[in-house]
């Protein structure tokens, strides 16, 4: 699917060699101690990222300008058809976009710690990376109350609830083929939705702080899809590959018509370039 990475970028698709594979799973793990904290698995939370929203509770900032709320739940919720602003699509196409997601990880995490032998026994990398999607719905949530509105997220439409029943159940090496292409995805089209905070210029407070809550997704979605590749193997990331444009369309058709629509193929376009590597991780090479 890549042509030319460019500068700056990796290849979620490249498929590495044994030493780097132990390389990059050994660094992030390390990675995430440092910027996650410990796991408090009594209460399912990250003891840095508990410290991140303490200090945006202490520090509250609000939108001052008109509110478009019932464009938000038609664009989120509804056929999409009602006329608004930049900014409440933005923030529409970004809780959509985390809706399966969301409803993924708490079924996920429910099975899991069903069973306390299960969580003892699961890689650690994992346990991190299930603990940080279940921050991203406290994200999102922040990023509406932000703009003014207090919403509570709706599981998704039924088919796509039996989607993510199904997947949880798929055997591992399938399993996490899918997530790849996902993650991805996800990868590119929140670095969009970060270059688009612009739209909260008008309260420079605001759009600061839409910017450091969507970076926070960002960084992870980037690291999510650059461990998968390492951890999936040859053929998984091979396969992964093929079944990019598919998974876009999926993930995609239905998002609101943020910046001019047609989302999926933008992030088709930007991925066949590679994705940004996050400032600051120097363990991790641009391709």
């Amino acid at each position: 699917m890549t042509t030319k990475i460019d500068p700056g970028c990796f290849d979620p698709f490249r498929i590495l060699g044994p030493s780097d594979r132990k390389h990059h799973l050994a660094a992030y793990h390390q990675y995430l101690r440092d910027r996650d904290g410990t796991i408090d698995l009594e209460q399912r939370t990250l003891l840095r990222r508990e410290m991140y929203f303490h200090e945006l509770a202490e520090k509250p900032v609000a939108w001052s300008g008109e509110i478009d709320y019932h464009g938000f739940v038609d664009h989120l919720y509804g056929d999409g058809q009602r006329e608004t602003d930049e900014r409440v699509l933005w923030l529409a196409t970004a809780a959509k976009a985390n809706l399966i997601e969301s409803y993924g990880v708490r079924v996920e995490l429910d099975e899991l710690f069903s069973d306390p032998r299960r969580v003892r026994a699961a890689d650690p990398i994992y346990l991190y990376q299930m603990m940080e999607e279940k921050y991203h719905t406290r994200i999102l949530a922040e990023l509406c109350r932000t703009y003014g509105i207090d919403q509570e997220a709706a599981p998704p439409p039924w088919p796509k609830r039996l989607a993510v029943h199904l997947m949880i159940y798929l055997p591992e090496r399938i399993r996490w083929i899918a997530v790849l292409t996902g993650e991805a995805l996800g990868s590119v089209l929140f670095r969009v939705l970060l270059e688009q905070t612009h739209h909260f210029r008008g309260d420079p407070e605001v759009e600061e702080r839409m910017r450091s809550l969507m970076s926070e997704i960002w960084a992870d979605e980037v690291l999510h899809a650059a461990y998968l590749r390492a951890k999936v193997g040859r053929v998984g990331v091979w396969i992964a590959r093929m079944f990019v444009p598919l998974v876009a369309w999926v993930m995609m058709k239905d998002l609101p018509p943020f910046e001019g629509g047609n989302m999926h193929r933008r992030v088709l376009a930007r991925l066949r370039r590679g994705i940004e590597i996050p400032p600051g991780l120097t363990w991790m090479k641009p391709d």
